[in-house]
């Protein structure tokens, strides 16, 4: 996550930085490391809420009511 800072004047950083996210808490759920995947679902749930994505919201809602 830290070397998408370079490219921060990329105009779909937002939406790679979202999927990388999304699998990453995908892959804890699945691990059943629900904490980890908890975590990355309220950070996801900011940026949602920020950028009013509603879909994202909704999967992110999801995968904390599952933890």
């Amino acid at each position: 996550m830290q070397r998408l800072e370079v490219y921060k004047n990329y105009q779909h950083l937002y939406d790679l930085r979202i999927a990388i996210l999304l699998n990453l808490s995908t892959l804890y759920l699945y691990n059943q490391d629900k904490n980890m995947c908890k975590q990355i679902c309220y950070t996801l749930l900011e940026d949602a809420k920020n950028k009013k994505s509603y879909d994202r919201l909704a999967i992110c809602y999801v995968r904390i009511g599952i933890c």
